[in-house]
């Protein structure tokens, strides 16, 4: 460099001598990767100043997947991150993030086939990829969080610091979150176009009430999001900007955000459970009108997945904003409805009904009913069998699905709920915290939840959120 650092050192595997042809094509490819990899700051914010470098046509291929991964384009991202591993196999780095890939497009074999691959290779790796690879295999939360923790202390502000953020916010440790999201240079490098560093920190930003900050940081990557062109993420941003105007307590702007919110359309049923943390949050802040207002948005877009043959997402939906309302008698109904109709069509919903039921069942001191709801989402949720109506098909991609997605709707979290309606603090909060360490990963629902309404004064409950 005309600086004179040394900014790396390349090794090839074909001596001179034996192949010259061979050898120098190795020594330009490797070169050009160095040189590459050095200057991107995409992947040196990503630690790879801390990797060996890759040839040049494998950066060429991960750079493609990051592209295709910010835009959401998981399938497309998958496909360049193996074509980058195929063309170098000393890159690690493209087989991590085909790993998130394959978890984001619901390929789950695939997920588990390429880290099993992997295996095998984890003594020869470079620290950075050994607890890349300690992470994903890890068996419980625990040694997912310190392998984590050990990977963001020698990449600080790469994906490792957001994956550390996202379990510590997972935890409800709203401070550790925000300090390991912060390192993260939200407006260049890798995680620029991709919203999923902004909605974690402006999450734990709302629960230590930092409305603000949380405001601040919605409207800035609303800003980028234009900037780059970027619509694939402007829905959930919105709803967080909206989440962050509910607790400032400004009712014009709470008013001309919703309005925003609501002019946009959203994709798939992760932007309708996102626009429902919002519903969520408002009641939670004592916005009811205002929450109406986003819940029928929500009902609005959830018909769209309706007309593409997708009910369960609607009749989930609607039976929770009742739920969320307290308005029990129409949960009820709703939850009812929707089991029923999986039992008609052998279909799987949202396991989140049979805990609505177990809530009401407790209320109403129907304890035998009480426990036929917990088993059921002992079943949705692959703590063991499955429903007879099930078909096979279903029920395996069910487990699948469970296997890596541990769902706040699980037996741990309804014992928790029908523990605060009948009082009891302590096995409450000792069922939560259980769930939380299982992985459940929505805190707004702990806080606002309308089931710990008997508890949240409680010095059990409120431990829960001191860090």
């Amino acid at each position: 460099m005309a600086s004179g650092d040394l900014i790396g050192v390349v090794r090839v595997s074909t001596r001179l001598t034996a192949a010259p042809t061979v050898a120098v094509k190795e020594l330009e490819q490797r070169l050009g990767g160095l040189i590459a990899t050095r200057l991107d700051v995409n992947l040196n914010s990503l630690g790879a100043s801390h990797l060996p470098p890759p040839s040049l046509d494998a950066y060429r291929e991960y750079s493609r997947g990051l592209q295709y991964f910010r835009r959401d384009e998981y399938d497309d991202a998958l496909r360049a991150f193996i074509n980058a591993r195929r063309a170098d196999s000393t890159f690690f780095l493209p087989l991590v993030w085909a790993w998130y890939a394959a978890g984001n497009a619901y390929h789950f074999r695939m997920q588990d086939s390429l880290i099993a691959a992997s295996r095998k290779l984890r003594d020869r790796l470079s620290p950075l990829d050994r607890y890349a690879f300690d992470a994903h295999a890890s068996t419980n939360a625990e040694e997912e969080r310190v392998a984590t923790a050990a990977a963001a202390r020698i990449a600080p502000g790469s994906n490792w610091s957001f994956m550390l953020g996202s379990i510590e916010l997972s935890h409800l440790h709203a401070k550790a979150a925000i300090k390991a999201l912060s390192t993260v240079d939200r407006a260049h490098g890798w995680a620029r176009g991709w919203s999923g560093v902004d909605l974690t920190l402006m999450a734990a930003l709302h629960l230590v009430g930092d409305y603000a900050a949380e405001l601040a940081i919605a409207d800035e990557a609303i800003a980028r999001a234009d900037t780059d062109g970027i619509n694939t993420s402007r829905q959930g941003l919105e709803a967080g900007r909206v989440r962050a105007l509910a607790g400032i307590g400004d009712t014009a702007a709470l008013h001309a955000g919703i309005a925003r919110l609501i002019s946009i359309s959203g994709r798939d049923a992760s932007d309708i459970w996102e626009i429902e943390d919002t519903d969520m949050t408002l009641l939670y802040h004592g916005w009811r009108r205002e929450a109406d207002a986003v819940a029928k948005y929500a009902q609005r877009e959830a018909r769209k997945l309706a007309e593409k043959d997708d009910l369960r997402p609607e009749r989930a939906l609607v039976a929770e904003q009742a739920y969320l309302r307290w308005d029990l008698p129409v949960a009820r109904s709703l939850a009812e409805r929707s089991l029923a109709i999986d039992s008609l069509q052998r279909t799987f919903s949202d396991p989140d009904v049979s805990r609505i039921l177990a809530v009401i069942a407790a209320i109403e001191n129907r304890p035998a009913a009480v426990e036929r709801q917990i088993a059921f989402a002992r079943m949705a949720t692959q703590d063991s069998g499955y429903p007879s109506y099930i078909s096979a098909r279903d029920s395996a991609r069910q487990v699948i699905w469970n296997k890596h997605n541990r769902h706040l709707q699980g037996p741990t979290y309804t014992q928790a709920c029908v523990a605060a309606v009948r009082g009891d603090a302590v096995t409450a909060a000792n069922r939560l915290r259980d769930a939380i360490e299982k992985g459940m990963a929505r805190p707004f629902a702990v806080l606002m939840d309308p089931c710990f309404r008997p508890i949240r004064k409680s010095q059990e409950y409120r431990a829960l959120f001191a860090e």
